[in-house]
């Protein structure tokens, strides 16, 4: 078991125990308490450095994402054998979404835009940092 904080963790594949679903899990109580360990992917959910949901996890299988502090922590984040994720580096593909995303700019009907490009924006000058 490893000693993991929100302020520690960073996004990536670890592997995990899952010990508790969060409400409104299907299957939850099923699924937890798990004494097996799993490749699990911690994803950044938003920028709020003290949000209790900047990190969230998600699950092989499973349709909502989790809170970290649900799980037991072993190993990670782990390295992708080729350095990349799915074949592509996160950078070319946080600049693919931003570049489709922008097209969005102009359309008043389409909320939230402006925020989820700076979003992307951001993670991709910590990803170019990387």
């Amino acid at each position: 078991m490893i000693a993991l904080t929100m302020k520690t963790m960073q996004p990536g594949f670890y592997w995990a125990k899952w010990r508790i679903a969060d409400d409104g899990t299907i299957e939850g109580d099923e699924l937890t308490p798990s004494n097996k360990w799993e490749v699990v992917e911690v994803v950044e959910n938003c920028l709020d450095d003290d949000s209790d949901e900047r990190l969230m996890v998600s699950v092989p299988g499973v349709q909502r994402s989790q809170s970290w502090e649900n799980f037991v922590w072993g190993p990670g984040p782990l390295s992708p054998p080729d350095g990349k994720t799915g074949g592509t580096t996160l950078l070319a593909t946080l600049k693919s979404a931003e570049d489709f995303i922008a097209g969005f700019e102009d359309d008043p009907s389409q909320r939230g835009v402006a925020a989820l490009l700076a979003n992307l924006r951001a993670a991709a000058r910590r990803a170019g940092a990387a």
